[in-house]
């Protein structure tokens, strides 16, 4: 294994492969911006390409709070990277810990559908990689996935516990990308304010509806997402045949007791399942 590849050969090499390609650096390091090169390069060499950005508080694709998958067949519809999306899956937090099973979980699940669809699949990342936490977590990721290349954007060694558990495997390809220093990094007040206008921006079209729960399932069981609604408000709302249509926030009950809530999924019959989150927001996508 090489100590570092050149940037734009990394790029050049990997988008003439097919299967999963997945990203794993810092915050800040890069990954996004490389996932957006990587797949208009793909489709320029005649690849479809997708991407499943699993960062849920920092998302490109999708809100937050959730795992997001887009589809690029071609190059055009590269330029609208982050404008739509495939397919969600609700984490129902903007952090990565405590709830590391609904990442591996949604991470695997997406990259199955969109490999199904397309060549390459990209797969970006949370910053968490350092601590136990962080590299347990992804771990698993990189374990369940299986993916056929593993990108490490490094600064300096932090990266190393990563390199000695997977160098040996003869099923994984291992490139290390030098990241400078002059990359600039977002503060938290900027992550805070992005996580906002996200939000902001996925629900301003939204509308309220009401939902009749002797229709609805629910997780966790109903009586208990009742007796827990009143302290989370954010929610995903799914089909019957479980997939999942969007975000809704938890308004408060009719007199009927039907649930009332704010959303902007287009066909709200469709919405036979609600997932509660661990979030409470406004429709102005201020986290309360």
């Amino acid at each position: 294994m090489k100590e570092y590849e050149d940037y734009d050969h990394a790029l050049e090499k990997l988008s003439l492969k097919k299967g999963i390609v997945f990203l794993l650096g810092h915050s800040d390091s890069g990954k996004t911006t490389f996932s957006k090169r990587l797949a208009s390069l793909a489709l320029k060499n005649g690849r479809k390409a997708s991407v499943v950005d699993s960062d849920v508080g920092q998302s490109t694709i999708g809100p937050p709070s959730c795992i997001g998958a887009q589809v690029f067949n071609t190059v055009e519809e590269a330029d609208r990277f982050g404008k739509d999306f495939y397919k969600l899956y609700f984490v129902g937090s903007t952090s990565p810990r405590g709830n590391l099973l609904h990442m591996v979980t949604g991470t695997f699940l997406l990259s199955k559908k969109c490999l199904k669809k397309t060549d390459l699949v990209i797969i970006d990342t949370t910053g968490l990689v350092l601590g136990d936490y962080g590299q347990t977590l992804k771990y698993y990721k990189v374990s369940l996935i299986s993916p056929r290349h593993l990108v490490l954007f490094e600064r300096e060694e932090e990266l190393r516990p990563y390199k000695e558990r997977f160098f040996p495997s003869k099923n994984i390809n291992i490139l290390t990308l030098k990241m400078g220093r002059s990359l600039k990094k977002k503060t938290f007040e900027q992550r805070a304010r992005n996580r906002e206008d996200r939000f902001y921006s996925y629900f301003k079209e939204g509308f309220q509806i009401s939902l009749d729960p002797k229709n609805l399932g629910g997780f966790p069981p109903f009586s208990k997402l009742l007796e827990k609604v009143r302290k989370f408000s954010l929610m995903g709302l799914c089909s019957g045949e479980g997939d999942m249509l969007g975000l809704g926030i938890f308004l408060g009950f009719k007199k009927n007791r039907d649930l009332r809530i704010y959303t902007p999924v287009e066909h709200p019959s469709k919405i036979r399942y609600i997932i509660l989150g661990r979030l409470r927001i406004t429709s102005r996508g201020k986290q309360l």
